[in-house]
């Protein structure tokens, strides 16, 4: 979708969760080619993106398929995409936690054009950490899943949704 502010800066946000089956993941890359060449304004790409850029963006489990990586990490540079660093936790993503099996993953990410950094300047990636409920009296922290906020980005200057042509 183009994002439009009340000045008339465009960008456009494009909300994106990859093929979780590993085989399909050449389909999701070449959409994301086929994207990149739809239009100039700014872009940002948001989402779950079901793979990392390297093997630091995981701990536990089994090693992440290199295959996979930069197959990734080619996409991002083919496209001139920036992967904005996360401020917060940095993993968005776990599996048996408090186990021997427990496996953290940093999956959501922003991917963004140089020209969306320059329209968005203090354009932040957090992962917020959020109190859950734990019966009783009993909160406890947590890293929320929903990682993905523009805190700057959701501020500018009253920002209004339009229909992307």
């Amino acid at each position: 979708m183009i994002i439009s502010t009340r000045d008339g800066k465009k960008f456009r946000l494009t909300g994106l969760y990859r093929e979780p089956d590993r085989s399909k993941r050449r389909e999701t890359w070449a959409l994301i080619r086929t994207l990149t060449d739809r239009n100039s304004f700014p872009w940002a790409i948001i989402g779950d993106m079901n793979n990392v850029v390297s093997q630091e963006d995981k701990r536990g489990g089994r090693v992440y398929p290199q295959w996979l990586i930069q197959g990734f990490r080619d996409i991002i540079d083919d496209c001139a995409l920036i992967d904005m660093p996360l401020i917060g936790y940095p993993f968005t993503w776990e599996r048996c936690r408090g186990t021997e099996n427990w496996v953290e993953v940093r999956l959501d990410r922003a991917l963004v054009s140089e020209s969306f950094l320059h329209l968005s300047k203090g354009a932040k990636l957090i992962n917020l950490e959020v109190l859950e409920w734990g019966g009783e009296t009993n909160w406890k922290k947590k890293w929320s899943n929903i990682s993905l906020i523009f805190s700057k980005l959701l501020t500018l200057n009253g920002v209004r949704l339009q229909a992307a042509s």
